[in-house]
């Protein structure tokens, strides 16, 4: 009698584990198919910005204007996005727009300069972007570094510099600013602190070099870095002492690097397998492979919030769409279907 219901409460225990773990798995799969990607598409005749689940559901219009918008970039309260407009035959401005009230604002008055690539700060006080104007003292326009509130109030040149300066990417803290210039004659990636202060070269010793990437943890920089000639590697720099390494060597041209939101591993664009194609290296074993591995061509990926997801845009329709797959290139699942153009991708947080 005893043993009896000993097996029934352990059969009780089972069952309600195995409920528990059912319950566990629907809402860890509902809770990612609820993440959320933004992109730009002209469907409606010209560049606006869409927002759709990472199921292919619940498709958004969050801008509607006549101007072209892109290059969006999202606040870290998932509330506010950063993008850049342009009128017909007008200025790139950087508007900012509050999805939940549909608010949106020029952050920086048109007319000035040419501005883009707008970065939000980790803590969302700041915009830093490009702006393409008049330096001063020189009567020939050239890219800085700026910085403004997301109210538009208190911009300011951060670079203020002659050379070009571009490309702003925010520490995981906030507490510096990597970006690229050419200050040395070719480009490569600088650090300043957002108050001006601390500037200092990261990659100037080592030739030329673009698009850096943050680490989750802020201890190490991804980037472009071209050691020969006509051939881009993906390179990775200590920003603590300086210590760097190639993440990859090949005669291709391997770009756009995104880390994942672990830090241990990182996706980037080939062209090594004869068209662009998505690889993802790990980064304690620098074990490589080809994600999509498709005959069309694949390229832009990014990370989902959760590191479960990479979204990417493909031809492999016979058209530019948007994808999403798992992070281990299996379950493909296409989100938008016509035949208009569709890119400019970025997760909503």
């Amino acid at each position: 009698m005893e043993n009896s219901c000993q097996r029934r409460v352990v059969t009780i225990a089972i069952l309600i584990v195995l409920a528990l773990a059912g319950w566990l798995a629907y809402w860890v799969f509902n809770e990612l198919m609820m993440e959320e990607v933004s992109f730009v598409s002209d469907r409606d005749g010209n560049w606006e910005i869409y927002l759709i689940r990472a199921d292919g559901n619940n498709l958004r219009r969050l801008t509607n204007q006549p101007a072209d918008d892109f290059d969006i970039n999202w606040a870290s309260n998932g509330r506010q996005l950063a993008f850049v407009s342009v009128p017909k035959d007008g200025p790139y401005e950087v508007h900012v727009l509050d999805i939940q009230n549909d608010k949106a604002q020029t952050v920086v008055a048109a007319g000035r300069s040419q501005d883009w690539q707008p970065a939000w700060s980790p803590a969302g006080e700041w915009i830093a972007y490009a702006s393409y104007r008049l330096w001063d003292g020189s009567s020939f326009p050239q890219f800085d570094v700026y910085l403004v509130r997301p109210d538009g109030n208190e911009e300011y040149n951060l670079t203020n510099n002659p050379a070009n300066d571009y490309e702003p990417a925010w520490s995981p803290d906030g507490n510096w600013i990597a970006f690229v210039s050419g200050r040395a004659g070719y480009p490569a990636i600088y650090l300043v602190q957002p108050d001006g202060a601390g500037l200092k070269p990261l990659t100037e010793a080592l030739g030329s070099s673009a698009n850096p990437v943050w680490s989750p943890d802020g201890n190490f920089v991804a980037f472009e870095c071209y050691t020969r000639p006509n051939e881009n590697d993906i390179c990775v720099i200590d920003v603590r002492n300086g210590e760097w390494r190639k993440l990859t060597d090949h005669p291709a041209n391997d770009r756009f690097p995104a880390w994942s939101p672990n830090g241990k591993e990182l996706v980037f664009v080939s062209e090594r397998d004869g068209n662009k194609e998505i690889y993802l290296v790990n980064m304690e074993v620098g074990a490589t492979r080809n994600l999509t591995n498709h005959p069309a061509p694949d390229w832009d990926p990014h990370w989902s919030p959760s590191g479960a997801r990479i979204a990417f845009t493909s031809e492999r329709d016979g058209n530019r769409e948007i994808y999403v797959m798992n992070a281990s290139g299996k379950n493909v699942v296409r989100l938008t279907n016509d035949l208009y153009y569709e890119g400019w991708l970025a997760w909503r947080p």
